[in-house]
């Protein structure tokens, strides 16, 4: 068996980690899928003489997720630039739907001064933005889980604000026309959902973030290598290379790189 770590893009909750599982368990030669949706990877557990490392991803974007093999380095960067255009575009979506929520606001206390953020064509123009660009993300990905089968959080995303959005649009320009009585224009709903729902991913990006630094610092803590005496000699071998039975050599001051069982000598550990 052969063990890999697969980056997994998409996923928002607990049901798409068990959607991303289900779909590698669905090939042939898996003896392992674990997926982790603080650090977004897939650890998977393989027999190389029944499936590869493409076909594990074929089996992962067959399930409406986006996959390719882990680098931490590339990885780290990657998230970084993700987290800062997804602040922007949180602040940005922001910006448009504050004044279709003073319109509410407006409307509900009687405050004349502000009664012009009511025109249907000022509405339609801030909200415009907020549904199709702003939040394009989620009707990329409710249609690819769609098509996979496995609908999750985007798709209640894309149907309810679009629903909101149609509505207003008909209300605003088409109900007087069609002889329908006007119930109103309803542009902030879908604009203040868009917002708040980026606003949650972008601080769950940042926990992301601060987790993976965190178990980055862990893991650079354990050696990169180890001191082994095979055969009457020293070699300093890769941690990969260490096999049971190998008698490793850890001297004063040096990290422990391995399990094992003290053979001869004293000291005092952290």
């Amino acid at each position: 068996m052969e063990t890999v770590q697969i980056q997994v893009e998409g996923m928002t909750c607990a049901s798409c980690v068990a959607h991303v599982e289900k779909g590698i368990k669905g090939g042939s030669g898996i003896d392992m899928a674990a997926v982790n949706l603080a650090t977004e990877k897939a650890t998977v557990s393989y027999d190389p003489a029944l499936t590869n490392i493409e076909d594990i991803i074929e089996h992962i974007q067959g399930a409406g997720y986006g996959a390719h093999i882990a680098k931490d380095d590339e990885e780290a960067e990657k998230k970084k630039a993700q987290t800062a255009r997804l602040k922007r575009e949180t602040i940005l979506s922001a910006v448009l739907a504050s004044p279709l929520v003073l319109a509410m606001i407006a409307g509900i206390a009687g405050i004349e001064a502000l009664m012009f953020l009511h025109n249907p064509v000022l509405q339609f123009i801030l909200a415009t933005p907020v549904q199709f660009y702003i939040g394009r993300r989620f009707y990329r990905t409710a249609w690819k889980t769609l098509k996979a089968g496995n609908p999750g959080m985007d798709v209640l995303v894309a149907l309810g604000t679009s629903a909101a959005y149609l509505f207003s649009v008909f209300n605003a320009f088409f109900a007087e026309r069609a002889g329908v009585e006007s119930a109103g224009l309803y542009f902030e709903a879908s604009a203040v959902i868009i917002t708040l729902v980026l606003f949650g991913k972008y601080l769950e990006d940042m926990a992301k973030g601060k987790t993976s630094e965190a178990i980055r610092r862990l893991m650079d803590l354990q050696p990169k290598s180890a001191r082994v005496r095979r055969n009457g000699e020293e070699l300093d071998l890769p941690l990969s290379d260490i096999v049971p039975g190998d008698l490793v050599l850890v001297r004063p001051g040096e990290r422990i790189p391995v399990d094992g069982v003290v053979k001869k000598g004293s000291s005092a550990v952290d």
